[in-house]
């Protein structure tokens, strides 16, 4: 299912301040060497998960004894997630190398990817984005420090070629990792005692880290961009954590410097070699930029910020008000990709987007009156009331005692959980409403992490934490216990291998939208 735009002669609105209000957060990265710690000799799959384990495990103190052939390979294991430059040094043994080696270098996340064949590839999105390098060596040894960056925590070497002469074998091999956040930076959960809890928030403050680049990135391995959706769950996340304020500055600068011709929000930015708005435009995602606002300005009270962005939170609330029509309702088809809410082709999307709406402008009216807008406070609360009566009148479904969507009536998670959040009922008819669709497990199910997040919210926001730390640890416990050292994009415990890409392959397993886990283990628990 290809889902993405492709606008001619695109031509974006440029704002010079807000570029250079974001530059002025420019800064070095912090680094540190990363050694690898074992050599993975094969691989074999775990009967019970259906997925790939080590074969046997080979202490690092040996790398050097491994002498490799033609078709022959290597594993190395660093032990964990990270995101950085890789240096590697090659060397010969035998007799004097009379023909180039010519090698393969294969980067991975998860131990899965090393199984996989590249050449077989036919998903929809590019295959660009498979961490591999083929590389010749004409003379030994040979130091190979790759520019391009990778996110991984394994490196399998692929001989493709040598002589009759000669075999070759790694004699170095380390990693420069990569973070906005220095690495000596881990702060400790304070009460929590649940191993489980205490795992689940290290995983996820680790993906978290390894996504907080130049900018909050989506995923380091793909794709490597500033998505929206993301930004707001990545800073959540990091005020209860890091709480590094910069870097969520520097990206609210940054969206607002490039924009769509009609003044709204591009779902992603390219950030290099320019900042550049891609010519995607999600509705969800242009309104959660005044929720990523209001966010920053419950955490920090600086009205200053709020004053900076107001024009711009106007602008997405009026190009998303003209989107409606005269019904005040979304009406979009499955296959239309202007709005996001999670990876499932099925999902009937147009309550859930109302339910945005509501949420977002009530955001936006909160900061309207912080601002004392009292003539912006006094639209955006006629909008509310409107949003809120077609609403109740269009999508609630008082027999079922749930909110439906579309032509169908379908019944989904996403529906209720985003009527939910918009606060249509109280938390007493909110909380019968989560726990109906618990009962009811719709067979469209959530697919990502990010609609995940937006579930647990609901259920802490509604007193529902028992059904919450429940759901937590089954999602992102069952992604630990297949392995996982950050926590992935995509994710069905019924279909592990799902991707919407065509090939899981290209699915990135670290996403920071995913590290929900730490956000909510914080907030809520550890107090």
């Amino acid at each position: 299912m290809a889902s993405f735009t492709i606008i001619e002669n695109f031509e974006p609105i440029k704002d010079s301040k807000m570029l250079d209000k974001a530059k002025s957060f420019n800064r070095e990265l912090f680094k540190k060497t990363v050694n690898p710690c074992r050599i993975i000799k094969g691989l074999k799959i775990d009967e019970s998960t259906k997925r790939y384990v080590p074969n046997e495990l080979i202490e690092i103190e040996k790398m050097k004894d491994i002498k490799l052939q033609q078709d022959e390979n290597i594993i190395i294991d660093f032990g964990n997630h990270f995101v950085g430059k890789l240096k590697i040094k090659i060397a010969h043994s035998g007799s004097h190398p009379d023909a180039p080696g010519f090698i393969k270098l294969k980067m991975a996340e998860i131990i899965d990817e090393l199984a996989a064949d590249s050449s077989n590839y036919e998903g929809w999105i590019s295959k660009g984005w498979i961490q591999e390098e083929w590389i010749h060596i004409d003379e030994f040894p040979m130091e190979i420090k790759l520019d391009r960056r990778y996110a991984l925590r394994y490196l399998q070497l692929d001989v493709l070629a040598t002589s009759a002469k000669y075999k070759i074998y790694v004699e170095e091999v380390s990693l420069e990792a990569e973070s906005w956040i220095d690495f000596k930076d881990n702060p400790q959960l304070k009460k929590v005692q649940d191993k489980e809890l205490i795992e689940l928030d290290k995983v996820g403050l680790r993906t978290l880290r390894n996504s907080m680049q130049n900018v909050y990135e989506d995923g380091p391995k793909r794709d490597r961009r500033l998505w929206l959706g993301d930004l707001r769950l990545q800073a959540l996340t990091n005020y209860y954590s890091f709480n590094d304020l910069e870097l969520v500055k520097k990206c609210l600068y940054l969206f607002s410097a490039s924009k769509f011709p009609n003044k709204s929000l591009g779902a992603c930015l390219f950030v290099s070699p320019e900042v550049q708005v891609d010519d995607t435009n999600l509705i969800d995602y242009s309104l959660i930029f005044i929720s990523t606002v209001y966010d920053y300005y419950e955490h920090t009270k600086d009205i200053e910020l709020v004053k900076e962005f107001w024009e711009v939170i106007m602008d997405q609330v009026n190009t998303t008000w003209e989107f409606l029509g005269e019904q005040k309702m979304t009406n979009l088809n499955n296959d239309t990709f202007w709005s996001f809410i999670d990876w499932n082709p099925e999902l009937d999307k147009n309550a859930a987007i109302q339910g945005v709406y509501i949420t977002t402008y009530k955001h936006a009216i909160y900061l309207a009156n912080v601002l004392g807008k009292n003539t912006d406070a006094k639209n955006l609360e006629e909008k509310i009331n409107l949003l809120s009566e077609v609403a109740k009148n269009n999508y609630w479904d008082e027999k079922q005692g749930l909110f439906v969507s579309g032509d169908q009536k379908q019944i989904s998670y996403h529906s209720n959980i985003w009527m939910v959040l918009s606060g249509l009922f109280d938390q007493e008819k909110n909380k019968k409403i989560l726990k109906k669709i618990i009962e009811v497990k719709p067979a469209i199910k959530l697919k990502t992490p990010y609609a995940y997040h937006y579930f647990l919210e609901a259920l802490f926001l509604n007193d529902m934490q028992e059904e919450a730390v429940k759901i937590m640890k089954y999602y992102w416990g069952e992604m630990i216990k297949l392995g996982a050292d950050t926590f992935w994009e995509l994710f069905d415990p019924e279909d592990p291998f799902y991707s919407p890409y065509g090939s899981s392959i290209v699915n990135s397993y670290c996403h920071a939208w995913s590290c929900a886990p730490t956000y909510f283990i914080r907030k809520y628990m550890d107090k």
